[in-house]
């Protein structure tokens, strides 16, 4: 893989009495991911795949940013170990993505995502 995106998850809602993992995004956090996956379009690599952790806020998210970047929704993978908020299980993750990828856009949790870029980044 030549090109990792991370992306946070958009802003979800503590408003219902639900599992964490069930949480939904809230109003602005669609808003904001219709509004960042349709300003991003043109600085995404031509060629790359999508994961996304199987929490619903993060999956709700994959699924905008796809609609809006024209990538197919069933060609999202969602995996279940992206559900995490360790970053050295996210290295972890990283790691297993087969070479023959380019680009990868990744959608995730914090803390998981901050401190794996406060790692890795410049």
């Amino acid at each position: 893989m030549k090109n990792l995106i991370l992306i946070r998850h958009a802003k979800s809602s503590w408003d219902l009495p639900l599992k964490d993992i069930d949480r939904p995004l809230d109003q602005r956090g669609m808003k904001d991911a219709h509004l960042v996956s349709l300003n991003i379009f043109d600085y995404l690599p031509q060629t790359f795949i999508i994961w996304s952790s199987i929490a619903k806020r993060a999956s709700d998210t994959a699924v905008i940013f796809a609609q809006n970047i024209l990538y197919p929704i069933e060609n999202i993978v969602f995996k279940n170990d992206l559900y995490t908020f360790d970053e050295k299980q996210l290295e972890e993750i990283i790691k297993s993505c087969a070479n023959s990828f380019d680009s990868v856009i990744l959608f995730g949790h914090n803390a998981a995502i901050t401190n794996f870029v406060n790692k890795f980044g410049d």
